[in-house]
This record gives C-alpha cells, sequence and structure tokens, in this order.
C-alpha cells in the first residue's frame, strides 16, 4: 500500500510541476480563428524544357502568416502549407469531386526573416499533368483553353 501511495505521490508532483511547464509553451504559439487570404495572388502558364506546360504562383502573405511560419522555423514545428483547388473547365473543382487539395509547406528562407517586409512567396510550381493519375487529365488536355 505504501508503494502505491509513493507512485501516486511522485505521479501527481510530475503532472502538477509539468503543467506550467506546458501552459508557457502554449502562450507563445499564434493562435486565431481564421488566417488572412494572400493577397495580389497571379499564376502564370510556363512551359518545362521539353514543352509540357505548368503554373508558375507568386502571392503576398500577410504578415500574420508570415510571423506564423517563422514561430514553426524557431520551434522546429511545420509551420504554414498552402492548398491548391483546381477544374479543368467547367467542370467541377477537384476537392467538390474527390475530398482532396494539392499543397506543400511553405518555404520562407531564413534571409527573408530578416526582412520583416518580404512576405513573397514566389516559387509555387502546380504541374497538373504531372498529377494526372489523380486529376483524371491526361497529356492531351490543352491548358490554355481550361485556364
Amino acid at each position: 500500500m505504501k508503494r502505491k501511495s509513493i507512485v501516486f505521490l511522485i505521479t501527481a508532483v510530475m503532472m502538477f510541476t509539468m503543467m506550467w511547464n506546458l501552459s508557457a509553451f502554449a502562450a507563445d504559439l499564434p493562435t486565431g480563428d481564421s488566417f488572412e487570404a494572400p493577397q495580389k495572388l497571379t499564376v502564370e502558364l510556363k512551359e518545362w524544357e521539353d514543352g509540357r506546360p505548368y503554373f508558375a504562383l507568386k502571392w503576398l502573405n500577410p504578415q500574420s502568416i508570415w510571423e506564423l511560419q517563422k514561430y514553426g522555423v524557431e520551434h522546429g514545428e511545420w509551420g504554414v502549407d498552402c492548398q491548391i483547388d483546381i477544374k479543368v473547365g467547367n467542370g467541377q473543382w477537384y476537392y467538390d469531386a474527390s475530398g482532396e487539395l494539392f499543397g506543400n509547406a511553405l518555404n520562407f528562407d531564413e534571409e527573408e526573416f530578416d526582412e520583416p517586409g518580404n512576405y513573397v512567396t514566389d516559387d509555387v510550381v502546380f504541374d497538373p499533368i504531372q498529377l494526372n493519375e489523380n486529376l483524371g487529365v491526361d497529356g492531351t488536355v490543352d491548358i490554355k483553353t481550361n485556364v
């Protein structure tokens, strides 16, 4: 019986001391119900060296997104992702048809964190032909007429 009491006491002390540490981490975490939308989105149709078309995306991130990503990098977390939804012509949006979105982590270089005004994401490439097994799109689709 003494052994159970000692184990309980040690467990209770450990839990009590850890509660303050966890709340300190949570207090630093940026939170919000919703995030600001990216601004000045541009989508440019480009071609790979072999002539296949792809989209190059560029946008301006709000400062709140930049700060969240910076927090993630500084604390060893993943940070922020972008998500892309598409449709072919007047068809259904891919998310509505499949429940999936395409995307990837936003990458801010360390030098961009030193410049508080640099919130541009300009290195996102989206290649619908490469993803044809997911989209049901084959190489015969004329991307230019479906933009």
